[in-house]
């Protein structure tokens, strides 16, 4: 599923954040499976550091679970489609840039 850009522009709008897409690689670009995340909230980092304590995979799924849009379902529901996901999951934490200087 292919999102619109109706649909992106009203998540932005909706969230305050930006969107991401994930697609797997196919052959045919009509093969190619879509989802679409939102940048990661502080809440939901909180909560996958808890997660995290117990098991690795389940913080992933924390994610996936609350930062999803929408999508072809198989990749929030499929191991091998999570798998291929779980390598991307790092870029949707979006922070402001800046430094820090001694004064």
């Amino acid at each position: 599923m292919k999102a619109t850009e109706e649909q992106i522009r009203h998540w932005k709008e909706q969230y305050k954040c930006k969107i991401f897409e994930f697609s797997t690689k196919e052959e045919k670009e009509e093969d190619r499976k879509r989802a679409y995340f939102r940048a990661i909230p502080l809440s939901v980092l909180d909560a996958q550091s808890n997660v995290r304590k117990t098991s690795e995979l389940r913080a992933d799924e924390v994610i996936i679970e609350n930062c999803w849009l929408g999508g072809d379902e198989c990749i929030k529901n499929e191991d091998y489609y999570k798998l291929g996901l779980k390598g991307w999951l790092g870029m949707l934490v979006v922070a402001a840039e800046g430094e820090m200087v001694e004064i």
